[in-house]
């Protein structure tokens, strides 16, 4: 019973704090508050860096993640050696 109600709960919660107040913004607007408009003003610039900061950080991410994999596997073909070679033939890359 606390399992449904939590859920309705956390279904009310974000329609209150979320969508409604979105909702609101669009109809006396006429614009999706989540959209960012391309101008000249200051809610487009920082609309920008966002985008740029976002955009940086999923490069690093994927390129730190790549290293990593990178890294571990060749840790563990020096630890393990042929079973670990073995082991990759037999198993998909990303499981």
């Amino acid at each position: 019973m606390l399992k449904y109600a939590l859920l309705i709960y956390y279904i009310f919660y974000i329609g209150a704090a979320f969508i409604w107040p979105s909702y609101r913004v669009w109809r006396q607007t006429g614009h999706n508050p989540f959209v960012l408009d391309s101008g000249d003003d200051i809610h487009s610039f920082v609309g920008n860096v966002f985008k740029l900061t976002l955009a940086v950080t999923a490069v690093t991410l994927i390129i730190t993640v790549q290293t990593q994999v990178l890294l571990e596997e060749a840790y563990l073909q020096e630890k393990h050696g042929e079973s670990y070679i073995e082991y990759c033939r037999r198993v998909p890359r990303w499981i």
